[in-house]
């Protein structure tokens, strides 16, 4: 089973910016006018896409929770820009932990972000950032362990996130790292209520901290 899983995150690390690279422009003049590897050119448009791995940890989390996902954007003049981020998070290890032992929930985040990066070095080697943005964190499980009962519980909520790191290139291909913060919005209706996915991710927050793959173009 970790095997498997295993690959499938290797697969997905290495599939987003191998998907990007794929849609790239492939005609041999558009591609010569392309400041990478080592024009020093003025800043163009980019795009840019990541598949990453690493660890969640905070005042949510119990200890590193190991995690995946991937992110694609966009930046004018390599400065400005928006991004989308997917992470997924098989096994979150709560701090106030409700399930059974194995059964921990998947915690699962889905953002719309703005980025700011700087460009730095020749043909912008490295573009050090930072983002924040807004979207939806998510929470399932099999089992839950109640005083009289195991159920199956989903559900998700608003949320946030900001953060920043640095990505740096070798040509079209090079390496992201960053550290993010994420918060579930709380709601007190639902911190009190009967609904346990709502009332576990109120407020739910914690860190992650990645290093992906990524493509340029």
């Amino acid at each position: 089973m970790r095997i498997r899983q295993w690959s499938i995150v290797a697969v997905l690390v290495l599939a987003v910016p191998a998907f990007a690279s794929a849609q790239a422009p492939q005609d041999p003049q558009a591609a010569s006018q392309r400041p990478f590897p080592d024009s020093t050119g003025p800043a163009i448009n980019q795009w840019f896409a990541t598949g990453f791995v690493g660890s969640d940890f905070g005042e949510g989390a119990d200890g590193g929770n190991f995690d995946f996902g991937g992110s694609v954007g966009y930046l004018w003049n390599e400065m400005l820009g928006a991004e989308l981020i997917a992470g997924f998070t098989p096994n979150f290890q709560l701090s106030d932990n409700l399930f059974l032992p194995g059964e921990e929930p998947q915690v699962n985040s889905y953002m719309v972000n703005a980025i700011s990066a700087v460009p730095v070095g020749n043909a912008s080697r490295w573009q050090p950032f930072v983002s924040a943005g807004l979207g939806a964190v998510t929470l399932s499980s099999d089992v839950f362990e109640g005083e009289l009962d195991q159920f199956e519980v989903s559900g998700s909520r608003f949320g946030g996130n900001i953060g920043g790191g640095v990505m740096g290139f070798a040509g079209a291909w090079g390496l992201r790292a960053d550290i993010r913060y994420f918060r579930a919005f709380t709601d007190e209706d639902a911190a009190a209520g009967s609904d346990i996915a709502d009332s576990i991710l109120s407020g739910l927050d914690f860190w992650r901290a990645n290093l992906g793959v990524a493509y340029r173009w």
